[in-house]
């Protein structure tokens, strides 16, 4: 496949982009997201106040846009390109997770004290960036087996053009500019729907695994519409992440048409 240098170097400068922002928001998370919120909860007083309900949305929410952001542009390069030029971000991406967790363990000895640290820990970093990785190529199977008919159909007539005319350049099916928010007919947007449903599945899980395993059963109505309360958000940002990842990828085409635009007028 032939791309144009406008192509390659808008491949290169949102991999730079995307590495920056990925690690800011993993660095975020594990330099200041875990360190107050182990300090809240050790405070009798303000582990009672609003503040860590507060500070838990905020948190929850950090740690949900981690996700959105990477599910966004790798859909975004499977769409505008093809499956190959996914590899540096999704390297890009298992970086990020690996330093999320490594940084994160490091936060938390040092409120906690090194002494609490064992081999165990080490495991579970191990096993929550695979988890992640998992994640990540469960949207990406998603994305190929809903895009893949039509980019192969489109790398078909690139070939008989290419052999017609050397100079040709490949160019992929259209999913971008969206025509609203909400129509699945376009199997890009499908995609991205998919793609917040499996984030939003492994949130309401690990949420799940906490409740019976450590939580256990409410012991009180409070208690019980607390833990509905936690629920019905999961499912709120479910949705909240299916439109923030449809934003973010008109928002990438709308950039690039300008982009291309000015890199037309200079060139």
């Amino acid at each position: 496949m032939t791309l144009s240098l406008f192509e390659k170097c808008r491949q290169t400068r949102l991999q730079k982009q995307y590495a920056i922002v990925i690690f800011a928001i993993a660095l975020f998370y594990a330099a200041v997201c875990t360190p107050i919120y182990i300090w809240a909860y050790s405070d009798i007083l303000i582990s009672r106040s609003i503040f860590v309900t507060v500070w838990d949305v905020i948190v929850t929410a950090v740690n949900y846009s981690f996700y959105w952001i990477s599910f966004s542009i790798v859909l975004y390069f499977m769409s505008r390109f093809t499956l190959k030029s996914c590899k540096g971000v999704l390297g890009i991406y298992v970086g990020a997770c690996a330093f999320l967790y490594v940084a994160n363990l490091l936060a938390s000895c040092i409120m906690n004290g090194f002494s609490a640290l064992d081999g165990r820990d080490l495991l579970d970093v191990l096993m929550y960036v695979g988890l992640d990785a998992l994640q990540m190529a469960i949207v990406v199977w998603i994305a190929y087996t809903l895009l893949s008919p039509a980019q192969i159909l489109a790398q078909r007539k690139y070939a008989i053009e290419k052999a017609q005319n050397p100079d040709a350049m490949l160019k992929m099916p259209v999913w971008l500019p969206f025509g609203g928010l909400f129509c699945l007919q376009n199997k890009l947007m499908r995609a991205a729907f998919f793609a917040s449903m499996v984030s939003f599945l492994v949130h309401a899980l690990s949420r799940a695994i906490y409740d019976i395993f450590l939580l256990g059963a409410p012991r009180g109505l409070e208690d019980l519409l607390w833990m509905i309360f936690a629920y019905v958000s999961e499912i709120v940002a479910f949705f909240v992440g299916y439109f923030v990842i449809v934003l973010i990828l008109n928002q990438l085409h709308v950039k690039e048409a300008q982009k291309k635009a000015r890199f037309e007028e200079n060139a």
